[in-house]
């Protein structure tokens, strides 16, 4: 076991992390306002991460098998974190709700593989319709030992038949790409934070049904790449149109116009506008 505690000041562990419990039915995570405790899979094994927010910062308890550079990496990550990183000269609302939110991290996380799974879960169908085929995955399928329940390591999700992963829902494309991320993950080793971001990012396109969307995703939520930007999305250029412009629809085109002056920093920008609960108005075609 290896516990610390890090200075990082303010944390918002619930909006920072909460791609990493995928719907309120997940039984490899607990989520709440000032606590992760999160199941996973490693190389090695199985490993849980308890992180809770104290007045100095967070303090990380590691339990179970782990690969110690990975970890390592991870907490050099969250030490150079710092609490509110410098956007450049931004939209008023933007700027607004950038000071408001000095706890909201890009950051990156041990269990990439689950990100990466959960983005391919959520091509083209509601968000809550992902988040319980996974749930149901992680029940069905999910590994038991004595720090709890994780979701199928990719080592077992890479021998099962996709018909397997279909019994919840899922369609045949997504579950044939789930398959082929869990093999392409036990031939190469590549989904880890050692592994450089533009080397991640050109293994996950190589996989077949994986494309610049779920990539995005996972390099964002999974990687901690700051400047991810997912096109493809079915809501988020109209969001950015409407922000930037007040213009009820958008393409991807405009949006990556739009978000040009903070490259560097898109993944950040994009996680300050999903967090502002603020949605582009419904557009109704004349009957």
């Amino acid at each position: 076991m290896f516990e610390e505690e890090l200075a990082i000041g303010a944390l918002d562990v619930r909006r920072t992390f909460f791609s990493s419990r995928v719907g309120p039915g997940d039984p490899s995570a607990t989520l709440e306002e000032n606590l992760l405790v999160k199941v996973f899979s490693t190389r090695v094994g199985f490993a849980r991460v308890t992180l809770k927010r104290t007045r100095a910062g967070v303090r990380i308890r590691l339990e179970g098998e782990f690969e110690q550079q990975e970890i390592d990496a991870w907490l050099a990550a969250l030490h150079r974190s710092h609490p509110r990183p410098q956007l450049p000269p931004a939209h008023p609302f933007l700027t607004k709700l950038h000071r408001a939110s000095p706890g909201l991290r890009v950051l990156p996380v041990p269990w990439l593989w689950e990100i990466g799974v959960s983005s391919i879960l959520q091509q083209r169908i509601a968000f809550r319709d992902a988040t319980r085929q996974y749930t149901a995955l992680a029940k069905l399928h999910g590994e038991e030992s004595p720090l709890g329940v994780s979701f199928p390591s990719a080592a077992r999700v890479a021998k099962m038949p996709t018909w397997e992963i279909e019994r919840v829902g899922v369609d045949k494309k997504r579950a044939r790409a789930i398959r082929e991320l869990a093999r392409e993950e036990q031939f190469r080793s590549f989904l880890s934070l050692l592994t450089p971001h533009a080397e991640l990012r050109r293994r996950l396109l190589f996989v077949r049904g994986i494309g610049p969307w779920t990539t995005d995703m996972t390099m964002g939520f999974g990687a901690g790449d700051m400047d991810a930007l997912p096109l493809g999305d079915l809501h988020l250029p109209h969001l950015v149109a409407w922000i930037f412009e007040r213009k009820p629809r958008g393409t991807d085109e405009r949006m990556v116009e739009l978000l040009e002056p903070f490259r560097g920093h898109r993944f950040q920008v994009v996680r300050l506008l999903l967090s502002s609960r603020v949605s582009a108005p419904r557009v109704f075609k004349p009957e």
